[in-house]
């Protein structure tokens, strides 16, 4: 897989895998172990145009444990300040050499835009009101984890689910 940038994107067998994999991580950390040095040397860039918290502090943990260099970009104390479009910054990054992009904006389809100009991966951490597929993959694997798998499991979801990023991206992967 080139891109996560929605969860359409996912094959049943991509999303057992990545689940599976992040179970055994989770197992290792439990354990107070460290997951192996998967992404040793390699430059992950979390581009983050609107604000978050947990998703970006999450991304940035799980490359810097996995031993990759992390970038982190600052859209308020960038040229984005000074007029530099969206889609220059992204180019900009990729030139000092990321290698894997988790991109978060405000305007749905973004993430995906970023991998066609780029060509490089890119992980969807939250577009508009769009998508937000990893965090429906962690749902989902919280909910196999509680419930043993995702066959028959029947969920309720409160709140404005037209505008939900998260909601969206796991509908499509229960």
């Amino acid at each position: 897989m080139k891109a996560l940038t929605t969860a359409a994107d996912l094959s049943r067998d991509d999303l057992d895998r990545i689940i599976g994999r992040g179970l055994e991580y989770a197992a290792i950390l439990e354990r107070g172990e460290r997951p192996g040095r998967v992404l040793q040397d390699r430059v992950v860039a979390n581009i983050f145009f609107e604000p978050s918290t947990r998703s970006r502090l999450s991304f940035e943990l799980a490359a810097r444990r996995l031993g990759a260099y992390v970038l982190t970009h600052h859209p308020e104390a960038s040229s984005s300040v000074k007029g530099e479009s969206d889609k220059d910054t992204v180019m900009t990054i990729v030139s000092i050499g990321a290698e894997l992009l988790v991109v978060r904006h405000r305007d749905e389809g973004f993430p995906r835009a970023a991998h066609e100009w780029s060509g490089m991966p890119v992980l969807n951490a939250g577009d508009g009101s769009g998508e937000h597929p990893t965090q429906a993959i962690l749902d989902a694997a919280t909910l196999m984890t509680r419930f043993g798998g995702l066959a028959g499991v029947k969920i309720g979801v409160v709140g404005d689910i037209r505008h939900s990023r998260v909601v969206g991206s796991l509908m499509r992967v229960m």
